[in-house]
């Protein structure tokens, strides 16, 4: 229809009413969705048409009607963000030219969207409170002011401005109520239940979403009403009120049925999967997340049907059925790869690559996350790029393969980077810093030489990331970043014979983890708290600290941590004399976990652990009988290998008048920092073949305890 009347302005020769009816026709057939080519060419005409006229602000008008067209069509990338950029620019200059401050605001929230396609949230949020600006000095603009503060408040909470996301969502919600737009209203309710929530406030969540609810019941609004229950359920869920959540999502997918809206129906169906996999309920998840693959599948919907594969192998996982959660994803990735869904190839190649993970085929992952990756890089899509190298740096530190961990972890730094992801940065820092930890403490376990240059990228490393993650807010978990931050880099300390320097920063890892509530990382912390203690000899302090954490992990079965807190514990048990280590019982038994980043550094450090320590004992002054090296290749006695290490750290320390208690930690006994390092290599030299800790003196801060470890390790030679 609108075709023919612009024929009809044509054959008139009314150029200005045949442009309005092409800006009608781009309008309509942008609507819907698959015309995208027709609604470009009638924008792009109308465009000419009023250029021709020499009427700017319906040139403007055009302009801005092809911005919205390319926002639908264009990849979600840095390709396409430009292309939108470049058109809401001229719009821009074409209303400031005409004096259209109503235009330039509409601009101005173009250009805002534009940001959006390459996810620079924060970029859009400044631009987009410019065009809030301009149009609430204008008439007649409610419903355009309304729909910039709920972009607003979403594109705050993305990136985690959840105060000033809260007050945008409040005022949206008002303003799309007063002009009585229920979709819209709908929709701004979801966000707001968000923010209050985001704000941690579940209470006033669920009033908002009571509110929402009443008065779509009483404008008989089936639709609205479903999506007030989605909106209370998820104020429920985060409340941890999982069966009345539960019960509001059931009642909104049989409501949404009855309305015939598949599209809502298959987001209420992935959210009831979700929950009811929470509740161990996971045949009806899987039914569930089935039937919300099968409605977004009918409705040519590949955004929703990503999603529900998602929660379907997610499904798949917990109930062990790898073979299943693989196949589901193989065939996926078929259906996507066959309709040119490249965006959705490659979130099923990642839910691949987590499939293979569970099944422990770390080869098979790294595969499909390296196709993923190729799928990113030429869509341009370097947010998805990065998170898929995040997974990639994980992969290869449980293959041991940390030198390929560095490189990816430093390519996902710098994409992160690039799209001005500050969270996104600070995590691949943090990886980036454990994968050079652990290059380094491979070297000197296999070469007893590393070099120094080694442990100062990963000093640098760690303390940029540090500072970084200072100067992010709490609510983009600020203090999180800081701790994983400060773990990594006390680490560091530990390696090259820092002490101080590793007691200040494991102390304020444990006090931010206890903060923010990390118990895993908070235990892993107070064990490194508690083997630098050890070194110093305070037995007390150590055992306190170790005790704590082997509480948590028993809680959490976590059995690589457990043998770590249990090893300090037996490091205090032979210098008191006592036994102190508390008995684990059957219902606490060591259960198979997978682990961190951090926490493989800590388990690739771990050594085998040692039978109990005799007494304390006095080691006499008396000489090996040369300074040559030991040759273990015969077999060594203990008494031996105590003399040689005492010569050695005579040697040190320098003073060779008084005994020095074989259990007695070497750093009371007049270690330092410094020279604990070069203890740790003038043993390497005088004991050769025994691949000797870089953090020696922290795991074995006595004679005893490294005579007791080389002839250990002699052994299994």
């Amino acid at each position: 229809m609108a075709a023919e009347e612009a024929a009809f302005f044509i054959d008139a020769r009314d150029t200005i009413g045949e442009g309005k009816m092409l800006l009608a026709q781009a309008t309509v057939a942008c609507a819907e969705n698959d015309s995208y080519d027709a609604a470009k060419r009638a924008a792009m005409k109308a465009r000419t048409v009023f250029r021709d006229a020499g009427d700017k602000e319906l040139e403007a008008t055009a302009v801005r009607a092809l911005a919205d067209v390319l926002l639908k069509a264009v990849p979600q990338n840095e390709k396409g963000s430009r292309e939108v950029m470049s058109v809401a620019h001229e719009a821009l200059d074409l209303c400031r030219a005409s004096g259209d401050k109503k235009g330039e605001g509409m601009a101005l929230y173009k250009i805002a969207q534009a940001h959006v396609v390459a996810l620079r949230h924060e970029e859009a949020v400044e631009v987009a409170e410019d065009a809030l600006e301009l149009l609430q000095d204008q008439r007649h603009c409610a419903l355009v002011e309304a729909s910039v503060l709920q972009c607003l408040a979403e594109w705050c909470l993305q990136s985690k401005q959840h105060a000033k996301g809260l007050k945008y969502a409040e005022d949206a919600y008002e303003l799309f109520g007063e002009h009585r737009n229920a979709r819209k209203e709908a929709r701004a309710l979801t966000t707001l239940v968000q923010a209050h929530l985001a704000n941690k406030e579940v209470y006033r969540a669920l009033r908002a979403a009571n509110s929402g609810l009443y008065r779509f019941q009483d404008a008989n609004d089936l639709k609205g009403e479903a999506e007030a229950l989605m909106a209370r359920s998820a104020g429920h869920a985060d409340g941890d009120n999982i069966f009345d959540a539960l019960k509001d999502l059931e009642k909104a997918v049989d409501i949404l049925r009855d309305c015939g809206d598949k599209a809502l129906e298959a987001t209420a169906l992935c959210k009831t999967a979700d929950l009811q996999a929470r509740l161990g309920k996971l045949d009806k998840a899987q039914t569930s997340a089935q039937r919300a693959m099968d409605l977004a599948r009918e409705m040519d919907k590949f955004d929703d049907e990503a999603n529900a594969m998602k929660v379907l192998v997610s499904v798949q996982l917990q109930q062990e059925e790898h073979e299943d959660a693989i196949d589901t994803a193989n065939r996926m990735r078929s259906v996507f790869e066959q309709a040119g869904a490249k965006k959705q190839e490659a979130v099923a190649l990642m839910v691949l690559c987590d499939s293979h993970k569970a099944a422990q085929d770390h080869n098979d992952a790294i595969y499909a996350a390296k196709a993923a990756q190729t799928i990113y890089h030429e869509e341009d899509d370097e947010a998805g790029e990065a998170q898929v190298l995040n997974a990639m740096t994980e992969l290869y530190m449980m293959e041991d393969a940390f030198d390929k961990a560095v490189k990816t972890a430093e390519r996902a730094r710098a994409l992160w980077r690039s799209v001005a992801d500050r969270v996104g940065e600070a995590n691949a820092m943090i990886m980036l810093a454990t994968a050079q930890l652990n290059v380094q403490a491979k070297k000197e376990g296999k070469e007893n030489r590393g070099g120094k240059g080694g442990w100062d990228k990963a000093l640098k490393t760690s303390k940029d990331a540090l500072v970084l993650a200072r100067k992010m807010p709490d609510e983009q978990r600020g203090s999180q970043y800081i701790a994983h931050a400060l773990v990594v880099l006390t680490q560091v300390y530990m390696a090259v014979g820092k002490i101080d320097e590793c007691m200040k920063s494991a102390n304020e890892a444990v006090a931010l983890c206890r903060e923010t509530g990390d118990e895993q990382m908070e235990a892993f912390s107070l064990v490194l708290c508690a083997q630098v203690q050890l070194a110093q000899g305070k037995l007390k302090e150590a055992r306190e600290d170790a005790s704590e954490a082997l509480a948590i992990y028993q809680d959490s079965k976590n059995e690589d941590m457990i043998e770590a807190a249990k090893k300090v514990i037996q490091e205090v048990e032979a210098q008191e004399g006592r036994s102190l280590l508390p008995q684990l019982t059957a219902a606490q038994a060591p259960q198979q976990q997978q682990l961190t980043a951090i926490q493989m550094m800590q388990q690739q450090q771990a050594q085998q652990e040692i039978d109990q320590p005799k007494g304390a004992q006095a080691v006499s002054r008396v000489r090996t009988g040369g300074t040559g090296a030991l040759d273990l290749a015969a077999g060594v006695e203990m008494e031996t290998v105590r003399a040689k290490i005492f010569d050695t750290v005579a040697n040190i320390i320098g003073d060779e008048e008084e005994e020095i208690e074989a259990d007695t930690p070497l750093m009371q006994a007049g270690l330092t920092s410094n020279t604990a390092v070069l203890l740790r290599d003038e043993l390497s030299t005088e004991i050769p073949g025994i691949n000797l800790p870089p953090t020696l003196i922290f795991d074995y801060p006595s004679i005893n305890s490294i005579a007791e470890f080389v002839v250990e390790k002699s052994i299994g030679r």
